[in-house]
C-alpha cells in the first residue's frame, strides 16, 4: 500500500497536478518514495526537472528530502578517479555524505527553472554538491546555457562553504574531479581558469615522507606529459585527476585542460558525422522501395520525401531523398556537387543543433552520388500547404498562428545567438521550410542553406550567387550579399505576413509589395478570417512587428526584439483555451492511432484478401478483417463496404439502434448472428470480438468514424442515466418505506427536513456537502476529498453528478437557461436557475406524498419558500 501511495505521489508531482498531490500527502503518501523505473528519482526530483513550482512548494512543505540523489550517469567529461580515503562533508572529516549522484536542483539548474531552484534554495538544497563526474548545479547550469540560474547560483550564500571551512582548520582538503567543458574555457580564457585551479597548501615542516611525495609528483608530471602527446582522452582525463590531487604547478595542468579541449572537440566533431548512419537498402525497405503513390509526403528542389516506417521497431520517420536526375548524371555536375554540400551542411548543422522547434535530424545515407537524410516525422506538413487548405488553415487559429510565430522566432534566435556552440543563420526561413506536428507545433526544416557566423564578426558576405528564395531574400542581401541578422529578419517577416493574411508568397501576389512597398492594401484589414476574430491589440502588435521586420535595413528591428513582443504577446492573449487543449488531445491521440495502423500495415505482408460483401480483391491494408478464435477463418471488408456496415448501424441515433450497438458491444463482424432471447449463440455466426477503436479509425472516412464515437458516448450516457435512475427509485421508495412508518410529525419534520436541506440547498449529489461560491461557471465540482476519486463534477442546473468534467452536461442541460446556452453566466442566472430547480425538484417530490402531506409540507416550508421567491402556486 506504502509502494502505491508512494507512486502516486510521484506520478502527480511529476505531471504538476498539485491538487492531487496535496491530497494523496495528507492521505499519508510518501514524498520521498524512489521511482525504480526512473532512475531511483523521487518526486522533488521529478517535479524539479519539470519545472512544477506548486508541486515543489508543496513537497518542501512536506519534508521531502531535498538533497536526495537518483542513479543517474552524466556524459562524462572528465572520468572519475578511485580514491580509497572516502570524502569530506560538511559534518567534517570521518563523516561520509553520498555526493556522487544527481540531485534535484542539478536538475532544476541544467533545464533552467529559476523559479524552482529559488526554492529549492531556500529549502535548504546544497549548491555545493557534486554528481559522480564533479558537476555542481552551478556547473550544469552553465553547461546547459541557462544564464539567469547561473546568475542565481553565482549569487553569495552568506556562509564559508563546507569544504572551506575544513581546509581552514588546517585539516585535509579533499579537491573534487576536475570538470571541463571546451566551449566556455576557449571563451573564457586561461586567466579564468587559472583562477579557478586549486592552489598548493601553505608550506610547512618536511615530513619523513617527503621523498614518497616527490616521487609521486615526478610520476605524475611524467604521465601527464604522455597523455598530452597522445591522442588517448581517457588517460589524458586520469592524468590531469591525479596531477590536481597532487597540486602539480598550475601552467602545467592549464597545457593538460587546453589539450583534453582539442581532443574534446575532435571528438565532437568525429560523432556529429557518425551519427546513426544507415543503408540505402534499409531505407528502401521502410518506404515500400521508395513508393511515391503511398509514402510520398513531399517535393522540394533537393529532391523528394518519403515516409518511412520500420516494421521491426515500430518507428516512424521522413525520409529525403536527392532528385533521380541529379543522382545519375542528367544535371550538371555543379548541381550535384552543390547538393552534396547542402547535405552535409544540414548534417553538420542538424547534429549540433538541437532545440524544440527544429527538426531532429535521425540519421543519414550517403552512398555513391545518392544522398538521404531521415528526420523526425512531422504529421502536420509544411506551414504553407496547411495555409492553402481552407480547412486545414481553420485549425490554425490566431493563438496558434502567433505561438507559430513565437516558435519559430526562437528557433532562429537559438542559431543565432548561438545554441550549437557557434552563431548560425538559416538564409532560407519560408512557410514551406516550416513543418507541424501533430499538434500544430512548428519544426524549421530544410538547413542545407545554413551559415556558420566566426565569433565576433560583421555581417557575412557572399562572394558567390545569392542563396535562398525569391520574395524571401533581403533586397539589401541580395544587391551587396552581406547577410546578417536583419536579413534573416527580412525573410521572417514575409512569414509573419503570411500567418497573418493567410496568403503564400508569390502564390498569388507578392506580399511584401502590396502590404508594405506600395501600400496598395491595408495591412490590418487583411487578416486571415479563418483564423477567427482577431483581438485588436494583437493585430495592431502583429502587423506593426511586420512592418518593422520589412523596414529599410537600417531601421529595420532584429529577431531579439521581435521574439521579446512575441513572448509577451503569446502570454498576455494565447493562453490555451479549454477547447484548444481538447483538441491538442485529440490530435495527438489521431495521429498515435494512424501511427499504430501504420506500424502494423507495414509489419504485415501484403497479402490478397476478398472483401465478403462485394467479392473484390484487395491488399490487406486496403480494408479490415476480424479476429476470431484460432481455427476459425476470418472474414474481410474492404474499407468501401465497412464504411457503408459501420454508417448503417450508427448512422440513425435511434433507441433501436442504440440498443442493438450496445447489446453487440460495439461493431461487430457482418458474420455475426445476434442470437434470439434465451437462445444459444447461431453455429454459423463469427465470434471474433468487436472492431478496436484503432481498426476503425484506420480505415473509416473521418464523418463516419466521428457517427461510431458519437453512438459509443450516447450508449454511454444512456447507461449511466438508467443506473442513476434506479438508484434514484430505490432511494426514493426506501425513504418512501420509511416515511410510512413514522408518525405524522416525526413525518412531516423529514419532509421539511428533505426539501429544505436536499432541494433548497444546492450540494454535491454525491456527497450531499454544500456549495457556497459560485464563480459565475455552471459545471461545478465538490472539494470534498471522498468525491475525487473518480472526480465529482456536476451540473447546477439539475445537479446531475457527470462523473468527473461536467462542462459538456451543461452545455447540453435541458435546463440551460444561459444566454447562448453556454457554461457561463451571471449570479442573477444562477439565482433564477436554482429557483426553478428547486420548484421543479419540490414539485417533483410532493408528488410522491399524499394531500395531507403536501399541505402540511408546504405550510411548514413556506418560510424557506418565500427566501427563494418561489410562491406555493407555482408548486
Amino acid at each position: 500500500m506504502s509502494d502505491s501511495m508512494g507512486k502516486a505521489v510521484w506520478e502527480a508531482a511529476r505531471d504538476g497536478k498539485e491538487a492531487e498531490l496535496a491530497r494523496l500527502i495528507d492521505l499519508g503518501g510518501s514524498v520521498n518514495w524512489r521511482n525504480p523505473a526512473c532512475l531511483d528519482g523521487t518526486a522533488l526530483y521529478i517535479s524539479s526537472e519539470h519545472g512544477r513550482e506548486g508541486c515543489v512548494r508543496l513537497l518542501l512543505d512536506s519534508k521531502a528530502a531535498v538533497n536526495a540523489t537518483d542513479v543517474s550517469l552524466e556524459p562524462a567529461l572528465l572520468e572519475p578517479v578511485p580514491w580509497d580515503r572516502g570524502r569530506v562533508t560538511s559534518d567534517g572529516p570521518g563523516v561520509l555524505l553520498q555526493v556522487d549522484d544527481v540531485t534535484a536542483l542539478h536538475r532544476s539548474a541544467s533545464n533552467g527553472h529559476l523559479a524552482v531552484t529559488k526554492l529549492l534554495l531556500e529549502g535548504g538544497a546544497d549548491p555545493t554538491l557534486r554528481t559522480k563526474f564533479g558537476s555542481t548545479a552551478l556547473d550544469c547550469a552553465r553547461s546547459w546555457g541557462k544564464s539567469e540560474v547561473v546568475a542565481l547560483l553565482s549569487e553569495p550564500r552568506g556562509e564559508v562553504p563546507p569544504r572551506l571551512a575544513v581546509a581552514q582548520r588546517g585539516e585535509a582538503l579533499w579537491r573534487p574531479p576536475l570538470r571541463v567543458v571546451a566551449p566556455p574555457l576557449m571563451a573564457e580564457g586561461v586567466p579564468q581558469f587559472r583562477a579557478a585551479l586549486p592552489r598548493a597548501a601553505a608550506p610547512r615542516a618536511v615530513l619523513p615522507r617527503a621523498a614518497e611525495e616527490h616521487r609521486r609528483r615526478e610520476d605524475a608530471k611524467t604521465a601527464l606529459d604522455a597523455a598530452m602527446n597522445s591522442n588517448d582522452e581517457a588517460a589524458l582525463q586520469a592524468a590531469l585527476h591525479a596531477g590536481q590531487e597532487l597540486a602539480l604547478p598550475v601552467e602545467l595542468l592549464e597545457r593538460g585542460v587546453l589539450r583534453l579541449s582539442e581532443l574534446q572537440e575532435e571528438r565532437r566533431e568525429a560523432e556529429a558525422m557518425a551519427l546513426a548512419e544507415v543503408t540505402i537498402a534499409y531505407l528502401a525497405a521502410c518506404t515500400d522501395n521508395f513508393a511515391w503513390a503511398t509514402c510520398g509526403l513531399g517535393e522540394g528542389a533537393f529532391g523528394r520525401v518519403y515516409r518511412g516506417v520500420d516494421a521491426e521497431s515500430g518507428a516512424r520517420f521522413a525520409v529525403k531523398m536527392l532528385r533521380d536526375d541529379i543522382v545519375d548524371g542528367r544535371a550538371d555536375a555543379a548541381v550535384l556537387a552543390a547538393m552534396h554540400r547542402a547535405a552535409a551542411q544540414e548534417v553538420k548543422v542538424l547534429s549540433e543543433f538541437r532545440h524544440p522547434h527544429i527538426v531532429r535530424l535521425l540519421a543519414f545515407a550517403f552512398e555513391g552520388a545518392q544522398r538521404c537524410l531521415v528526420y523526425e516525422l512531422l504529421p502536420g506538413g509544411s506551414l504553407d500547404a496547411a495555409i492553402r487548405d481552407d480547412r486545414r488553415a481553420r485549425e490554425l487559429t490566431w493563438r496558434t498562428r502567433v505561438r507559430i510565430a513565437a516558435c519559430v522566432a526562437k528557433a532562429l534566435h537559438y542559431l543565432h545567438r548561438g545554441g550549437g556552440g557557434f552563431k548560425c543563420f538559416h538564409r532560407d526561413v519560408k512557410a514551406a521550410n516550416i513543418c507541424l506536428t501533430a499538434d500544430l507545433s512548428p519544426q524549421l526544416i530544410d538547413c542545407g542553406l545554413a551559415k556558420y557566423v566566426p565569433a565576433e564578426s560583421g555581417p557575412q558576405v557572399s562572394s558567390g550567387g545569392r542563396f535562398g528564395t525569391p520574395g524571401y531574400k533581403c533586397p539589401r542581401y541580395e544587391e551587396s550579399g552581406g547577410y546578417d541578422d536583419k536579413s534573416e529578419a527580412y525573410s521572417y517577416g514575409i512569414v509573419l505576413l503570411e500567418l497573418i493574411t493567410g496568403e503564400v508568397q508569390n502564390h498569388r501576389r507578392s506580399l511584401y509589395t502590396v502590404f508594405i512597398e506600395d501600400e496598395d492594401e491595408e495591412l490590418e484589414a487583411a487578416f486571415d478570417a479563418r483564423a477567427g476574430e482577431w483581438p485588436g491589440p494583437v493585430k495592431t502588435e502583429l502587423a506593426s512587428m511586420a512592418r518593422e521586420c520589412l523596414d529599410k535595413y537600417k531601421k529595420r528591428c532584429g529577431l531579439g526584439a521581435v521574439l521579446q513582443r512575441l513572448v509577451r504577446l503569446e502570454l498576455a492573449h494565447c493562453t490555451p483555451t479549454v477547447e484548444e487543449v481538447h483538441l491538442a488531445e485529440a490530435r495527438a491521440e489521431l495521429d498515435r492511432l494512424r501511427g499504430a495502423a501504420q506500424v502494423a500495415t507495414a509489419a504485415s505482408a501484403l497479402q490478397q484478401r476478398t472483401c465478403q460483401v462485394c467479392y473484390c480483391e484487395c491488399d490487406l491494408a486496403a480494408g479490415v478483417e476480424c479476429s476470431p478464435p484460432a481455427g476459425a477463418a476470418p472474414h474481410f471488408l474492404c474499407n468501401g463496404c465497412l464504411a457503408q456496415y459501420v454508417g448503417e448501424q450508427v448512422a440513425n441515433h435511434t433507441d433501436a439502434n442504440l440498443r442493438r450497438f450496445e447489446q453487440r458491444g460495439g461493431v461487430r463482424c457482418s458474420h455475426f448472428i445476434a442470437p434470439r432471447a434465451g437462445q444459444p449463440v447461431v453455429a454459423e455466426s463469427c465470434r471474433a470480438p468487436v472492431y478496436t477503436d484503432a481498426a476503425l479509425a484506420a480505415h473509416l472516412p473521418e464523418t463516419t468514424f466521428a457517427l461510431y464515437f458519437q453512438a459509443k458516448a450516447k450508449v454511454a450516457e444512456q447507461r449511466i442515466h438508467v443506473e442513476a435512475a434506479r438508484g434514484f427509485a430505490a432511494e426514493r421508495a426506501a425513504l418512501e418505506a420509511r416515511i410510512a412508518t413514522l408518525d405524522l410529525d416525526e413525518r412531516a419534520r423529514q419532509v421539511r427536513h428533505h426539501i429544505v436541506e436536499r432541494i433548497l440547498n444546492p450540494a454535491c449529489p454525491r456527497c450531499g456537502q454544500a456549495f457556497v461560491d459560485f464563480d459565475g461557471c455552471f459545471a461545478l465540482s465538490c472539494s470534498r476529498v471522498g468525491c475525487s476519486l473518480p472526480a465529482c463534477g456536476f451540473c447546477a442546473y439539475c445537479l446531475h453528478d457527470a462523473n468527473g468534467d461536467a462542462h459538456a452536461h451543461v452545455a447540453e442541460c435541458r435546463h440551460n437557461i444561459a444566454p447562448g446556452r453556454g457554461v457561463w453566466a451571471s449570479l442573477e442566472i444562477f439565482k433564477e436557475a436554482q429557483r426553478r430547480r428547486c420548484t421543479r425538484m419540490i414539485r417533483e417530490y410532493l408528488a410522491t406524498l399524499d394531500a395531507a402531506s403536501r399541505a402540511r409540507a408546504l405550510r411548514d416550508c413556506a418560510q424557506d419558500l418565500r427566501g427563494l421567491g418561489i410562491a406555493p402556486n407555482e408548486i
